[in-house]
């Protein structure tokens, strides 16, 4: 071997072990910092968990609240038709009137079946079992 090769060996040797101490020491460094995230993430969660049900349940509500005033204001309206029909019993008019009263029934089944019922479940179920709620949430199931 000549004094240039061993040269060359000796710094490709002192450049692995360099390596290999800064490999390391990134392992570690990482491996802490893994650590330190999964703590701050275990930490973290049951609030998390928590203001996610409580942001849940407060939208479910405010869907409640005006889903509930659109149902009192067409409940109201379908009241008024019907002291209106009265009124015209041999008219015309109650065709248009009767008309009106079937399209505000429909509209107030289905804001009773579509937004009112699900925003009911979802209250009750945050409430009682807030773990399923968070398991249906999570795979789609609602």
């Amino acid at each position: 071997m000549t004094n240039t090769q061993e040269t060359v060996n000796s710094i490709l040797i002192d450049v692995l072990k360099g390596v290999k101490e800064t490999g390391s020491e990134l392992y570690a460094a990482g491996k802490a910092g893994v650590a330190q995230a999964v703590d701050f993430a275990l930490q973290q969660a049951p609030l998390v968990v928590q203001e996610f049900l409580s942001w849940k349940m407060s939208e479910a509500i405010i869907n409640l609240i005006f889903f509930g005033a659109a149902f009192v204001i067409a409940f109201c309206f379908f009241v008024f038709l019907i002291k209106k029909a009265n009124k015209y019993k041999h008219s015309e008019e109650i065709v248009g009137i009767g008309l009106a009263m079937v399209g505000t029934l429909v509209i107030m089944i289905s804001l009773l079946f579509n937004f009112i019922k699900p925003d009911i479940q979802t209250i009750i179920k945050i409430k009682l079992a807030p773990r399923v709620y968070i398991i249906e949430y999570v795979t789609g199931k609602k």
